[in-house]
């Protein structure tokens, strides 16, 4: 968007002067939306660097003077004691001269060192009772958060270090840390000691007597046998069974045999052949296999040594070892009784028989003495194998306790190193700076975060670039600048007339300009400054000759109508009509008449004995007591009907006419259309001003039938409420033109290319400091800006001519019902220029 440069007139020299416009968007503002960090920290801060820097500054000091005064000098004494992880051995290892866990060892000591009971004992001290210190649990508490326990990984060495702001206090406290140690520690290793002998004590006297109860024992059960052991007995009763099983189980083998002869035989009383025994005797089947293999042997051997071989010899005596036996084993089968009337297997049977019996009974008599023996014999065992492990024990117990005996002679495994050492210097004299420093640096980060919480928790609008980031591609419009009620500087006149004459200018510019003749300004919140703003934009559209109407559409508020402060009187033509005084055609022959005489309305209906001077003086009184304006557009009266002048050329008024909030439900999107189409007809622009979105009825539906939205915000706005508003007017499909900043400062005015002061001054030759309005422009002025409001009234005052204007003043009120029946114009008495108009 480029800079438009208007042209103004010096009041004095009548000399157009060229000026920057009030407010021009960098292309950068436009389109870059993100911002940097450090921008985004200047946004907000800016406006606020002094508070910032002054928070800093006493945050800083504060903090700073607070940790050095609260950072007491400290002095730290620091005592050693050695553990010995082994002692010098005389004998043998004990777990007294070699520890199993040296780490767990020492962990256990430094816990005794910062017990309770250490520390209770350290502060009977009397070299620390002397020096005041308490046996309170408090200071109890406080001695044993001063003292520290610390080891190096690994080391056998323990330091103890106790911190005070009295360096021989602390010296002291070590010494007593560590008196009380070694007191509970010899006395916990006297106690650990003595209750260690008494147990062994205790052990080999139990040991002893479990001993001799155990031989008594043995010696009860073997008694019984007459030994003092039943082991030989016990193995003799077992080789006996052993060698008895084996009979009973060759007798049962022999009986099974002869048995399966006999079914094979039949009942004959022949002799069982070999062949016979062999099918039923596996014995007997391996002999004669092995006979019969040895004789293929021997005839194979024979043929190739002779008969005088060794080898032949030896095969034939291991043929006939091997027929031998084959001849005993048939021979068990062939014994008889001596009945030869008897087949001898069945007399086998029966023999084989009788021993089974036999050695069936002695096996059971022999298992039974074999099983009470058995017992007996474990029993004896068992107690042997508990006498053993008693035996060891008391061993082990013994033994023991000989070498505590001779490694107790040995010295403490704790020893002293240094008892602490006198402090001289504190430790802290650094770590004091160090703690100002980091306080004032606290501090002054905390000066600084309240100044950044207020900026980010304070979503008001404070400069014009605040507006950028809320509104999407909505576009600045234009910023005004603060002014006072009494307005006298005619720089600050100069600088408000430019700032709406830039506005107006960009709403007259563009794509969409020739389309646009309506206006609505609104705004999120009441007094923002959108009546102001529309005062303004009037008289600067007039100020270009075009005929501008004003509507006062805030019901509520009614502002507009306040400020320009006159009223609209119903035209004494229409009035003559409504009472029924005159009619049409006589109205229209007057103003006929009128036109070419020159006569006034009245005189000329008199003329014409179409009103009598009675009649017309209570049409006149009628008059004065009506006052017409939007109530009666609303109605369905002629919007004409019911503008009145606004005392400035070009620019007029449809007043509220009477209406408030509760006619706001006569609203609807046709009538205010039908409003504004009858209004293009006479009327070049239209701005209307209407109560703040979303909270006003008829703002919302004003601004979906205007062309265009003109939203005003002010410094000190609540973004949120801003922001609502403007996605509101998007929602019902208002077109929003652009955003005015209001009530803008310096900052907003040097973040632009506004330069007012000095082209001013240059043109005008004179010292800025000792003008003002009413010396520059006149009286005609200062009126119109009192009456306009300061930023409408210096648009108004600051035009060609302005001071030899004349206007009235603020509490005038229209009295042109009178003059108006008498002349031309029906409306007003200032400006009799619509006499035609006059009869409606």
């Amino acid at each position: 968007m480029s800079a438009s440069r208007p042209q103004q007139y010096d009041p004095k020299s009548q000399k157009p002067v060229e000026v920057e416009v009030a407010y021009v968007p960098s292309e950068e503002g436009d389109n870059e939306r993100v911002e940097s960090l450090p921008k985004k920290m200047h946004k907000l801060l800016k406006g606020r660097y002094g508070w910032c820097i002054a928070l800093v500054i006493v945050g800083t000091i504060i903090g700073a003077v607070y940790n050095y005064s609260n950072t007491h000098l400290k002095y730290v004494s620091v005592g050693t004691v050695e553990i010995k992880p082994t002692q010098m051995v005389i004998l043998d290892k004990t777990e007294e001269t070699t520890l199993a866990s040296f780490d767990r060892y020492v962990s256990s000591e430094m816990k005794t060192l910062k017990s309770q009971a250490t520390i209770e004992t350290a502060v009977q001290n009397d070299e620390w009772t002397r020096l005041g210190g308490g046996q309170a649990p408090d200071d109890i508490l406080s001695f044993m958060d001063s003292l520290s326990i610390k080891r190096e990984p690994k080391g056998q060495s323990i330091d103890i270090a106790f911190v005070s702001r009295d360096r021989i206090a602390a010296q002291v406290a070590v010494e007593a840390v560590i008196q009380a140690y070694i007191k509970i520690h010899e006395s916990q290793q006297f106690a650990r000691e003595e209750l260690r002998d008494r147990y062994l004590e205790d052990q080999r006297e139990a040991l002893t007597v479990k001993l001799a109860q155990l031989k008594e024992k043995t010696l009860a059960i073997a008694s019984e046998y007459g030994s003092d052991t039943v082991a030989p007995i016990y193995q003799r009763q077992w080789f006996t069974l052993s060698k008895l099983q084996d009979e009973l189980r060759q007798a049962e083998a022999d009986y099974r045999t002869a048995k399966q002869l006999m079914e094979n035989n039949g009942s004959g009383n022949g002799l069982a052949t070999l062949d016979q025994i062999a099918a039923v005797d596996e014995q007997v089947r391996v002999l004669v296999a092995n006979r019969n293999q040895l004789e293929l042997n021997l005839t194979q051997t024979r043929s190739r040594y002779g008969d005088n071989h060794p080898a032949v010899d030896r095969l034939r005596g291991d043929l006939a070892a091997t027929q031998a036996g084959i001849d005993e084993r048939v021979a068990r089968y062939s014994q008889t009784t001596g009945d030869e009337s008897k087949n001898p297997t069945n007399t086998m049977l029966e023999t084989k028989h009788a021993e089974i019996q036999r050695l069936t009974e002695m096996v059971r008599i022999h298992k039974e003495d074999v099983s009470e023996l058995g017992q007996k014999n474990l029993q004896i065992k068992n107690i042997e194998l508990e006498v053993s492990l008693v035996r060891n024990k008391l061993n082990d117990v013994n033994k023991r306790i000989d070498r505590l005996r001779t490694e107790s002679v040995q010295s403490s495994r704790i020893r002293v190193i240094s008892n602490g050492n006198l402090p001289l210097k504190p430790i802290n004299e650094s770590e004091r700076i160090r703690k100002a420093i980091s306080g004032g640096g606290m501090g002054g980060m905390a000066g600084f975060g309240i100044v950044v919480l207020y900026a980010l928790f304070n979503r008001r609008y404070r400069y014009s670039q605040d507006t950028l980031s809320s509104f999407g591609d909505i576009s600045l419009l234009g910023i005004l600048p603060t002014l006072p009620d009494d307005l006298d500087d005619d720089e600050q006149a100069a600088t408000a007339a430019h700032c709406v004459h830039n506005i107006r200018t960009l709403l007259q510019i563009g794509p969409r300009a020739q389309n646009q003749r309506s206006f609505a300004v609104t705004s999120p919140a009441s007094g923002t400054g959108k009546t102001s703003l529309s005062l303004a934009l009037g008289v600067s559209f007039a100020s270009t000759g075009a005929r501008t109407l004003l509507i006062d559409f805030d019901l509520f508020g009614a502002n507009l109508t306040k400020r320009v402060n006159r009223i609209t009187r119903r035209r004494i033509g229409r009035v003559l009509l409504r009472e029924g005084l005159i009619t049409d055609t006589q109205l229209f022959e007057a103003l006929e008449t009128a036109r070419t005489t020159g006569q006034k309305l009245g005189e000329a209906l008199i003329a014409m004995n179409a009103l009598s001077q009675d009649d017309l003086e209570r049409a006149l009184s009628i008059q004065e007591k009506t006052e017409v304006g939007l109530l009666d557009a609303l109605g369905g009266e002629n919007v004409d009907e019911c503008i009145g002048d606004t005392g400035i050329d070009n620019l007029y008024l449809l007043a509220t006419g009477g209406a408030t909030p509760k006619h706001a439900g006569q609203l609807s999107p046709a009538i205010i259309r039908k409003i504004l189409e009858q209004a293009r007809e006479n009327y070049d622009n239209i701005i209307v001003d209407t109560g703040p979105v979303p909270g006003s009825l008829e703002a919302s539906l004003i601004v979906t039938q205007v062309d265009a939205v003109i939203f005003t915000v002010s410094r000190g706005e609540q973004r949120q409420f801003a922001e609502r508003a403007i996605n509101h007017l998007t929602s019902i499909g208002a077109r929003v033109a652009g955003v005015v900043f209001n009530r803008a400062d310096s900052d907003d005015f040097d973040a632009t290319s506004y330069s007012m002061r000095s082209r001013i001054s240059a043109a005008s030759g004179t010292d800025p400091q000792n003008r003002n309005l009413t010396n520059v422009l006149g009286p005609a002025a200062r009126d119109t800006s009192n009456r306009l409001g300061p930023i409408a009234g210096a648009v108004a005052s600051y035009l060609p001519g302005s001071d030899q204007k004349t206007s009235s003043t603020p509490n005038s009120r229209s009295t042109s019902g009178t003059n108006g029946a008498h002349g031309t114009n029906g409306t007003n008495g200032t400006n009799g220029t619509n006499g035609t108009n006059g009869s409606h």
